[in-house]
C-alpha cells in the first residue's frame, strides 16, 4: 500500500555461491539434501569458497539420484515382487553377504565341500559357510515349494524364482550331516594354528620359570637385600629372617634415606655394582618374564579346552561317515582319518607338555618359599615382573648420578689444576706442608738439613721414651726446650 516501504534487498550471495539453473520439472525429479541453509557467508568459511570453480558432472548427478517415475518404481517392485523368498530377510540378508566373500559359483562351492578340497576354500570361507547351513525349517519350506505344496505358493515350483540364499541352500542341503562336516573341515585347517599358539605360550611360561631358578644375578639381589633388611630390622621381631616374601622388593624404592632420595633399592643397586657388571642386564638375563607375566594360564586351558572337544566331532563324524555309504563319505573319511590320526598324538603331546608347565610354576613357588595358587598360578612371575621395571628405573637413576658425580669431580680437579698453575710462588702441596711443619716447630740446636743419623736418633730417642713409659719411670724433657723430634709438645 502507500506509505509503505518495500523489504530490504535480498542480501547478495556469498563468495563462489552458484544458483543452478534448473526448471520446476527438472526441480520436483530429483531428490534433495535436506540441511540448515547458511544465509551469510560474510567473515565465515563459506566466504572463503568458489562452489562454481569446482568441477562437476552434473549430468551424472541428476542421473543418479533422480526421483523414478510412478511407471518406472511399479516395474521395479514388480521385477522385485517376483523373487520368492523363503528365508527370513535379517538372516538371508547376513547370508549374502557371506557368501558375497568367497566369490565361487554355488556349485563349485558344493564340490569343494563334498570333495574336501582344501586349496578351494580358505578356513574364513568354511567359518561363513558353518553360519550359511539351512536349518530343518529352512529345509522344509525349500522342499515343499519345489514340490508345489507351499502354503503360500503352491502351484509354483519353478527354482530360478527363488532368492539368491534360497538357490543356494536348494544346491548345498543335499550334503549330509552338513553342519557337523563344515564345522570338523574348519576344525581339521585351523588345529596346527591353536596347536602352535599354546606350545608357544607353554614354551614361554616354561622359560620364564627356567630363568627364574637360574639366574644367579637375580639371587645376589635377594641376598643383598636379605642383607639390608636384617641390618635394619636387628633390633627388632623381624630381624634375623631367613628370607622374605617376593613382594618385599617392590617396597624397596618407597623406603628413603635421610636425603629424601636415595632409596634402599638404590643402594642395593649401587653396591652390587661395585663388584658385578652383569646386574645392569638383569632383565636383559630374564627376558621372557615380560610375555610370561602377559599369558593367562586359563586361557591356556581353554585352548587345549578347543582342541579336545575338536578332536572328539571329528572322530564322532568319521564314525558317522564309515557307517554311510556314498562318494561324499568315503572323501571325507579319507581325509579326516589321515587327519586325526596325526592330530590326536599331537595333542597327546600337548596335555604331557601343559602338565610338566603347571608342575614348573608349583615348584617355581616352593622354590621361592611361597604358595602356589590356582587362581594365581604366574603370581611369581607377575611380581618379578613388576620388581624388573622398577629396577631398570632405578639403576638409570643411579648410573646418571654418578656420572654426574665423575663430570663434577672432573671439573673440580680441572679448577685445582689451573689455580695451581696460575700461583707459580707456591711450591707442591707436600713440599708446602713440609715447610709448614719446620716453620712452626723449630728444633733447637739441630740442622736443617737434618740428615739420615738425624732420623736415628729420632728414633731412639722414641724407643727409649716407650721404654721409660713401660718401666713406670719418670719421663725427662730433651735439653733446651720442650718439644719432641716430631716437633709437637711432649
Amino acid at each position: 500500500g502507500k506509505g509503505k516501504k518495500g523489504g530490504p534487498p535480498p542480501p547478495p550471495p556469498g563468495k563462489g555461491v552458484v544458483a543452478v539453473k534448473t526448471t520446476e520439472e527438472q526441480r520436483k525429479k530429483l531428490k534433495q539434501l535436506h540441511w540448515d541453509k547458511v544465509t551469510k557467508a560474510e567473515g565465515t568459511v563459506w566466504g572463503k569458497t568458489n562452489a562454481g570453480a569446482v568441477d562437476l558432472d552434473y549430468a551424472e548427478l541428476e542421473s543418479l539420484f533422480t526421483i523414478l517415475e510412478n511407471d518406472a518404481l511399479r516395474k521395479l517392485v514388480k521385477n522385485k515382487d517376483e523373487t520368492i523368498r523363503l528365508v527370513d530377510n535379517r538372516r538371508s540378508h547376513n547370508i549374502c553377504i557371506e557368501l558375497s566373500g568367497i566369490r565361487m559359483p554355488f556349485a563349485d562351492i558344493k564340490a569343494a565341500l563334498v570333495n574336501m578340497d582344501a586349496g578351494r576354500l580358505t578356513i574364513e570361507n568354511l567359518q561363513c559357510l558353518a553360519r550359511a547351513v539351512p536349518d530343518d525349517s529352512e529345509r522344509r519350506n525349500i522342499e515343499s515349494y519345489l514340490a508345489g505344496k507351499h502354503p503360500k505358493h503352491r502351484g509354483v515350483s519353478d527354482p530360478t524364482k527363488l532368492g539368491t540364499v534360497e538357490q543356494y541352500f536348494m544346491e548345498i542341503m543335499d550334503i549330509p550331516r552338513l553342519q557337523h562336516r563344515i564345522e570338523a573341515y574348519v576344525f581339521s585347517k585351523s588345529f596346527a594354528a591353536t596347536r602352535d599358539k599354546v606350545v608357544h605360550h607353554l614354551d614361554v611360561l616354561t622359560a620364564a620359570c627356567t630363568e627364574l631358578s637360574e639366574c644367579d644375578d637375580f639371587i645376589k639381589v635377594l641376598e643383598a637385600t636379605l642383607a639390608v633388611g636384617n641390618h635394619l630390622n636387628q633390633a627388632g621381631r623381624n630381624g634375623g629372617a631367613a628370607g622374605f616374601k617376593l613382594d618385599t622388593l617392590l617396597r624397596l624404592v618407597d623406603v628413603k634415606g635421610k636425603d629424601r632420595s636415595t632409596s634402599l633399592l638404590h643402594f642395593v643397586i649401587r653396591e652390587l655394582t661395585k663388584t658385578s657388571t652383569s646386574i645392569s642386564t638383569l632383565s636383559q638375563q630374564m627376558e621372557h618374564i615380560k610375555p610370561a607375566s602377559a599369558l593367562q594360564v586359563t586361557a591356556i586351558k581353554t585352548l587345549m579346552e578347543e582342541l579336545t572337544v575338536g578332536m572328539k566331532q571329528v572322530n564322532e563324524e568319521i564314525l558317522a561317515a564309515t557307517c554311510e555309504e556314498g562318494q561324499t563319505h568315503e572323501n571325507f573319511s579319507s581325509v579326516m582319518v589321515d587327519f586325526a590320526t596325526r592330530a590326536e598324538e599331537e595333542l597327546k603331546e600337548l596335555r604331557d607338555k601343559n602338565r610338566n608347565m603347571v608342575s614348573e610354576l608349583k615348584h617355581l613357588a616352593t622354590f621361592y618359599g611361597e604358595t602356589y595358587s590356582e587362581d594365581e598360578p604366574t603370581r611369581v612371575i607377575h611380581t618379578v615382573m613388576q620388581f624388573l621395571r622398577v629396577f631398570d628405573r632405578a639403576y638409570g637413576e643411579v648410573e646418571t648420578k654418578r656420572a654426574v658425580d665423575r663430570r663434577k669431580a672432573k671439573a673440580e680437579a680441572a679448577a685445582a689444576l689451573k689455580h695451581s698453575k696460575s700461583s707459580p710462588g707456591l711450591s707442591s702441596p707436600t713440599k708446602q706442608a713440609g715447610n709448614s711443619r719446620d716453620k712452626m716447630h723449630p728444633l733447637p740446636g739441630v740442622s736443617s738439613e737434618l740428615g739420615a743419623s738425624g732420623a736415628g736418633a729420632s728414633a731412639t730417642g722414641a724407643t727409649e721414651e716407650r721404654s721409660s713409659k713401660e718401666a713406670g719411670l719418670p719421663q725427662s724433657s730433651p735439653s733446651g726446650g720442650q718439644r719432641s723430634a716430631s716437633g709437637g709438645e711432649a
